[in-house]
């Protein structure tokens, strides 16, 4: 399951979270409702949504969220007579760009430079900047990231060479009691066609019937020592009145169920309820923190059974076992539960990378 917030952020986004929960608890709400607010402004800045891309063939898409600022004809050393499409990023946009359509990256320009409002005309040319040369399906598409006033650092994680191509399938329809059960694999692959992620995205048709057919995957068992042994550790997880509705924000998943009462009720619910994603991030970090590398370790997979549902405001408590060598490799354990016992995330397991960072290998 993807954590919708670029990793880049997460060093921004802890250190006052934390210490908002600590001046909390000492008592000065002040300081941590300021503190709060600051974890909660990079959570929105550093947030990662999903995406999903028309079905259109032969279709080049905004690689970025924001305002048009310009439309003009120009001369581009890689696409040559193109057309420029200029758009502006404020404070409050998604900040994580994606490539316009899937293809060939040629080259990756890195330039250093200034810092002026991005908005001015001439930032493109005198601003430190990041250009994509990409080799579309469609045609040959120059990408360029320049930084601002207040985003000063360009992180891109294409290399010339990478061919990175996404597909969905159907894997999986079983009857549910409430209805129809779909299960649907996102695989993304490199050039050379090895995988670089993938993930199983379920959902509930209300009151569909329907026959089964495909293989549903076994669930991720329980460890039955997610919280067992001298690495053991516990954590208590504070969820705000108001967390499902930044969430909703941060992630764009519009489902009312987490915003409105009048809506949950109408669906059977008591209270409104926190994401299912949201509650397994919390678990995530709680995990990551007790790592050598805290939110910089490198995480390769991550299981878990949603068990239980989280109203709001309440607390979690994250149970789980600092990861140690197995038949799983470095492998992470947690579980977590409400205030009063109940089970909401079960046999959690991260498959981790090396407590320190492995060298760099010259390109």
């Amino acid at each position: 399951m993807r954590i919708p917030v670029a990793a880049e952020g997460l060093p921004f986004i802890f250190p006052p979270a934390v210490a908002a929960c600590i001046l909390a608890w000492m008592g000065w709400p002040v300081v941590a409702g300021i503190l709060a607010a600051v974890a909660l402004a990079f959570l929105a800045f550093f947030r990662d949504p999903e995406r999903t891309a028309p079905a259109l063939p032969g279709a080049v898409l905004a690689p970025a969220d924001g305002k048009v600022m310009g439309i003009a004809e120009v001369e581009d050393r890689w696409v040559g007579r193109a057309v420029r499409l200029s758009i502006f990023l404020s404070p409050l946009d998604v900040h994580v760009n994606r490539a316009p359509a899937a293809g060939l990256v040629r080259d990756v320009e890195y330039v250093p430079g200034r810092f002026l409002a991005a908005y001015k005309p001439e930032a493109s040319e005198q601003n430190e900047r990041c250009t994509v040369a990409l080799e579309a399906d469609v045609a040959r598409l120059s990408v360029r990231q320049i930084s601002g006033v207040l985003a000063r650092r360009i992180v891109c994680r294409a290399r010339p060479g990478d061919r990175l191509r996404t597909t969905a399938a159907v894997v999986a329809v079983a009857p549910r009691r409430a209805g129809a059960y779909v299960l649907t694999r996102y695989a993304t692959v490199d050039v050379d066609g090895a995988p670089v992620s993938a993930t199983d995205y379920g959902s509930v048709y209300l009151g569909v019937a329907c026959d089964p057919e495909g293989e549903l995957p076994r669930a991720p068992e329980a460890s039955g020592d997610e919280a067992a042994g001298a690495d053991a550790w516990t954590a208590e997880v504070p969820i705000p009145a108001t967390l499902a509705h930044v969430y909703t924000e941060c992630a764009r998943i519009w489902n009312p169920i987490h915003t409105d009462p009048a809506v949950a009720r109408q669906a059977g619910l008591s209270a409104i309820l926190l994401h299912g994603t949201a509650t397994l991030a919390l678990a995530v970090s709680a995990a990551l923190a007790r790592e050598p590398r805290g939110a910089e370790t490198p995480v390769a997979r991550i299981a878990c059974r949603f068990t239980g549902m989280v109203s709001l405001p309440s607390r979690l408590t994250v149970t789980g076992r600092a990861a140690r060598a197995g038949d799983g490799g470095n492998r992470a354990t947690f579980r977590a539960a409400t205030p009063d016992g109940r089970a909401v995330l079960s046999g959690g397991w991260l498959d981790v990378g090396p407590s320190e960072p492995a060298p760099r290998s010259p390109r």
